[in-house]
Formats: C-alpha cells, structure tokens, sequence
C-alpha cells in the first residue's frame, strides 16, 4: 500500500486490497487521514461481502462481466436489448469497468458528474443509471449477487417539465394538406393513423395489413410489448385497405424525412425531441379538449399508469371551469 502526496497538493491511495492477483485500487483524497478511512472501507467491504455465496471464492468480477451475466439471462430477451447492452458497455468503458464488489456510489456520482460537464442530457444520464441499476436489482434477485448495489442510495436528477407541444385545428388542416401533396405515397396515411388513434410513429409505421380489421387497428409493436386495438372510422379503415403496402412483411415505408419536410412546408415549428410525438400529444390534447375520458385516454396510448396520463388532464373543458367555480372569491361571492 502507497499513500502520496501529489504536486497539487492532494492525496493518493493506492493499494492491492487482496493482494497482487487481485485489483488495484488508486483514489485521490484531499487528505492522508480520508485516504486512510477509505482504505479501511474498502477491505471491510472485502471482507464483509467479498466471499461468494455460490462458488465460496472471492468475488473479483468486474462491472463488465455482471453486465454480461444480466444479458445472457434477461438483457437480450428485452424489447430494444441492443440499445441498452450498448449503453451499459459505454457506460463500463467511462467507468474503466472496475471490480463491481469495490464499486462505490461516490464513482457513479463523479461518473454522472461529468457526463453533465460533457453536455449529456440530465435525462439520458438518468436513463444510463437506471439500466445499471436494473442489472444489480436482477442479479441479487437471482442470487448471483451478493454485495452492496453501488447504484440504489442515487436519486434521478430532477428534470423540470418540458413544454408539451400540440397542434391546433389549423396547424392539422395545413400538415395534412402537406402530407398528401408529399411525394412519399405513405406519409399521409401514417399520419392520419397518428392522429387517429394517439399512436407512436414507429408503432404506425410499422403497421401490416393483418393488423388492421374490422374498422380497428391492432398495435403490436409497442413500448411496452403489450397490443392494444384502437376503432377506426370507416373511412380511415377503407384507405387503409386499399393502400398498396411496401412490401409482404409492412403496409409502409419509412418516412419521418418526408415528415419533417411537410411541417416545414405548413410553416408549423416543433420542438427538438418532438418532431413525430407531437402528433400523439395532439390526439390527447384535443381528446380530452372535446370531453374525452381520461381512463379511456389511458388505454388509447397505452400508458401503464394514469399518473403518465395526467399530463392531458389540465386540457379537459371543465378543468379550468372547476378552478373558476371553486375558488374562495367565486364561492363566497366577493365580488358583487
């Protein structure tokens, strides 16, 4: 074990915690007695936990080699499984992949840290520890961990609310009007089963024909894996069905380009991040809007929860009316 004092000032640990076979461990400290007290912790953790239940060997595993274990088991059996393995590798890379057993919280915050310097979305950062900390809540779920989850003791960091963007009535008649003037013959109608039915984009887009029956749409492909069937008019319905498909395995081709270059013709301005959504919130804005239900709402996209829901709540017609009727002044008739 070495601790130094380095030319800033600052203080190194640097030390073989079990020894040369195993890792080693360097950490930079303001002072020699912090660099003390964290080696101490670090070899009771050793200690305490360090022996594996299942093999009886000590647990020398690094965050790459859970990481692996996780996917064999659930990782690659979860809808969008490559995306996520490959978040959790970069996130191993920008942690120097450590021995997991040892991994501290006080890593993962520094880790997070910068991610933030680096300009990386609080969201994104928040989504790269969620995933982390799924495979550490799998993995002592199992029984093939039996140490401290480094991840658990972190809160999200706050976000505040964006701006939910919808479009008007007119902004709809000039989107629609440019989509059937695009030259992509499958953007109209994408767009049309959008504001239909509160769909995703790529739930639309990657309709088949067997998906749509009886004046009703069948959405498989879903976030959350679970199908649900949206009625349709009539005449939806019909030019679905008589809409040439792109080929034997979908109705449509792609065409978010297409897409954006229509909102730029109908001079209508979205958001980044919101450019295809801002069609599912114009279907649950002017639902609720027209008197919808919010439980029906709920169901129409597909939310697992109302609380996700509730962001439409505030468009419902007698939302506002209740604000003026149940307010102190009104109720108590202060104003004569």
């Amino acid at each position: 074990m070495a601790i130094t004092k380095k030319s800033d000032g600052k203080w190194l640990l640097d030390f073989y915690p079990i020894g040369r076979a195993g890792p080693q461990i360097k950490r930079v400290r303001d002072t020699k007695s912090q660099c003390l007290s964290l080696q101490k912790e670090i070899i009771a953790q050793y200690q305490n936990g360090e022996e594996s239940k299942s093999a009886g060997k000590r647990d020398v595993r690094k965050l790459s080699a859970l990481i692996d274990e996780w996917w064999k088991a659930k990782g690659q059996f979860l809808k969008y499984s490559k995306g996520r393995k490959q978040k959790l590798d970069n996130l191993c890379v920008g942690l120097k992949n450590p021995v997991a057993s040892i991994m501290t919280t006080e890593q993962l915050t520094n880790y997070r840290a910068k991610r933030i310097e680096a300009g990386i979305k609080p969201n994104t950062v928040n989504r790269e520890l969620d995933y982390l900390r799924a495979v550490f809540k799998y993995l002592i779920k199992t029984g093939k961990w039996h140490h401290k989850d480094p991840v658990s003791p972190i809160e999200k960091i706050k976000v505040p609310e964006g701006t939910l963007t919808y479009l008007t009535k007119e902004e709809q008649a000039r989107l629609i009007k440019a989509c059937e003037d695009s030259n992509n013959r499958h953007l109209y109608l994408i767009v049309l089963i959008c504001l239909s039915t509160g769909s995703r984009w790529s739930e639309a887009e990657s309709l088949k024909r067997d998906h749509v029956k009886n004046n009703a749409i069948q959405f498989g492909n879903t976030k959350s894996g679970k199908r649900r069937t949206i009625p349709i008019s009539e005449q939806l319905f019909k030019l679905i069905r008589g809409h040439e498909p792109e080929n034997k395995f979908r109705l449509f081709g792609g065409a978010v380009e297409a897409f954006e270059n229509a909102l730029s013709r109908a001079k209508i301005n979205v958001p980044k991040g919101q450019l295809t959504h801002v069609l599912r919130h114009s279907y649950a804005v002017h639902f609720m809007m027209a008197g919808g239900n919010i439980v029906t709402l709920q169901r129409c996209l597909g939310h697992s929860t109302i609380m996700t829901t509730e962001i439409y709540l505030q468009y419902a017609p007698d939302h506002l009316e209740k604000v003026v009727e149940l307010n102190p002044v009104s109720q108590f008739g202060f104003i004569v």
